[in-house]
């Protein structure tokens, strides 16, 4: 299963890391400052896509097993709900 980490919170972190390192390097002359900053780069080139889930919500409840399969049972409307979900996220991802 496919594993989400918050792009604000990892740039936090490595920001931080980069400071720590940044007051390290200039007394030792470590090149983890500069890595930082190269991990920063490659992170900010990463695309993020944002699922408005309250619509998504809405559009299923309305439009949801329950009106497009009127034989679906509780089980079913479950399977098939958990399945349009991650359909949905793992398309977000593309």
């Amino acid at each position: 299963m496919s594993q989400y980490i918050d792009k604000d919170a990892l740039v936090a972190e490595i920001e931080q890391r980069k400071n720590k390192n940044q007051k390290i390097c200039t007394s030792e002359g470590s090149g983890a400052y500069y890595e930082d900053g190269f991990i920063l780069d490659i992170i900010n080139t990463l695309e993020v896509k944002e699922v408005d889930l309250e619509e998504e919500l809405d559009e299923w409840m309305k439009y949801g097993p329950h009106t497009s399969y009127p034989w679906c049972t509780i089980p079913d409307a479950i399977e098939i709900t958990a399945k349009h979900f991650f359909e949905l996220g793992l398309n977000a991802q593309k």
